[in-house]
């Protein structure tokens, strides 16, 4: 009995003192809430870039417009939607005049934006297909316009790029998850108000940060029919996997004692009670029906590309009526930043868009 006393005390006090770490590290996770999307959006990150933001011409992009979105719930978002044609082919008017190549569009979401032109444009001035760009989570879309340009100069395609509540020129607003879906849905919502754009060829594509609110904004079912194709580099399969990540090289570092326990209560104790920023973007691609290009830097030195392949291997593992396609194509030479310069970049897009555009023909025989 006196054995049974002690162990039952013993077992008694580990769990008060389990509870009380617990409620600990709840306490410290709700306190830092709010501050722990510090340590993932970086908004002022290269210095001025919330007051400062360069515009398509300092990049030598002739034809663009400044567009302004409104989202439901108030914030304005900043950005540009830029044309592959010159202006008097993009923006001409049904009485063969050229209407103001540059101009500034505004758009409440659930209202439809005025046109720059005569809706009666031919339609080979139509572009072949749209892009819906969404950048990572430092700089603002100015420091994207040589991508941007490259996109109109190799794809032919019109690329609309806006930037997120609190960063660049958009509105001052805390930058959260739920925040960058909404934006993510006002910028579709823009594009599927604009006649002058294809709206059976909206393709949605982001890197690092916007590639997960690419899939997101994808994995709605309202979007299902109004998004052609899905297009993600370089990005992970969740914060909790990043931050796992970090804690076993932390571990690894401190030379911890058992550090494989260590990492197992690291993962599955302290950091559910700690973390709350989500972006599950692997437990979401089964609600993808879109087809999906995933574009992987061999020496990413930011997210590891196991994180990619992973991604990829859960989007072929989803069952969808008709099979959609999945392809992975992987850079040897490409780290996280610089994919624009590996060769075979932009065909690996343009082979991508072509075959999903080429089996809406067949389907549709």
């Amino acid at each position: 009995m006196p054995l049974m006393s002690a162990f039952l005390t013993l077992f008694t006090w580990i769990m008060v003192i389990i509870v009380l770490v617990s409620f600990l590290l709840w306490t410290i996770g709700m306190y830092f809430r709010k501050k722990q999307g510090s340590f993932l959006y970086f908004p002022s990150e290269p210095p001025n870039s919330r007051n400062m933001c360069a515009s398509p011409a300092d990049a030598g992009i002739l034809n663009f417009e400044c567009v302004s979105i409104s989202t439901l719930d108030g914030q304005v978002l900043k950005g540009y939607l830029m044309w592959p044609y010159p202006p008097s082919s993009a923006f001409s008017t049904g009485n063969g005049k050229v209407s103001d190549a540059l101009s500034t569009k505004t758009f409440e979401c659930g209202a439809t934006p005025p046109l720059a032109h005569d809706s009666s444009n031919s339609p080979n001035e139509m572009p072949p297909f749209v892009l819906l760009f969404f950048h990572g989570n430092s700089g603002n879309v100015g420091h994207r316009l040589a991508a941007a340009k490259l996109f109109l100069a190799t794809l032919k395609c019109a690329v609309l790029m806006v930037d997120y509540r609190g960063y660049g020129l958009s509105s001052s607003a805390a930058v959260t998850q739920e925040g960058l879906e909404i934006d993510a849905q006002a910028c579709l919502d823009f594009i599927k108000h604009d006649e002058r754009l294809p709206q059976e060829s909206v393709y949605v594509m982001g890197t690092s940060l916007g590639a997960a609110v690419a899939l997101h904004l994808a994995a709605k079912p309202r979007n299902a029919r109004s998004i052609s194709g899905v297009i993600v580099e370089n990005t992970f399969t969740s914060i909790s996997d990043m931050v796992v990540i970090l804690a076993n090289s932390v571990i690894h570092l401190l030379r911890v004692p058992c550090p494989r326990f260590a990492l197992l209560c690291f993962s599955y104790y302290v950091l559910p009670l700690t973390l709350h920023l989500k972006w599950e973007n692997i437990g979401i691609l089964h609600k993808i029906s879109a087809p999906m290009l995933f574009l992987s830097g061999l020496k990413d030195e930011l997210v590891p590309p196991e994180q990619m392949r992973l991604l990829y291997q859960a989007a072929c593992a989803k069952n969808h009526k008709g099979n959609p396609l999945r392809r992975l194509v992987t850079f040897r030479e490409g780290s996280h930043n610089d994919m624009l310069l590996c060769d075979g970049y932009f065909q690996a897009i343009s082979d991508f868009v072509n075959d999903v555009e080429k089996s809406k023909i067949s389907d549709f025989i």
